[in-house]
């Protein structure tokens, strides 16, 4: 609906369209939404199970505390033992590459990666590099043979 809006939207711009009808038209659907969405929320069923959290799976034992578990969260890898202050995270994107569970698998446990491919610079160009683990932080290595 809202790329239609968007469509006419350009043609208001171009002088093809009228602005006047633009707004009755979105009338008539609000209007029409207030009418049908009432009825469709009564025949709708919500199951419990819909609002589960997602199961978290450990990776690899953290580096750092080496008591917690690191795993996938939301949109980076985190240590299950932050709450008692571990604070070793990595991140699930790095420079336009996202990181796979063996790749931080590798990195926690050797400390290192092989080569990655498809990381992109400021420049925009395209590089492939090991990462390292140094004091929990990740640092490229382009020496990696």
């Amino acid at each position: 609906m809202t790329a239609k809006w968007e469509i006419y939207l350009n043609k208001i711009g171009r002088g093809e369209g009228s602005a006047k009808y633009f707004i009755e038209s979105i009338g008539k659907f609000v209007n029409q939404l207030i009418a049908e969405v009432p009825k469709q929320l009564e025949s709708l069923t919500i199951e419990a199970e819909q609002f589960k959290p997602a199961v978290v799976k450990d990776i690899v034992t953290c580096p750092t505390c080496k008591v917690g578990k690191i795993a996938l969260r939301k949109r980076f890898y985190g240590c299950s033992n932050y709450k008692n202050g571990c604070k070793q995270t990595f991140p699930e994107m790095l420079l336009g590459k996202k990181l796979t569970e063996k790749n931080i698998k590798d990195l926690c446990s050797s400390g290192k990666t092989t080569d990655i491919k498809g990381f992109k610079a400021k420049s925009g160009k395209q590089f492939s590099a090991a990462l390292r683990l140094v004091d929990g932080n990740i640092e490229f290595d382009f020496n990696n043979k």
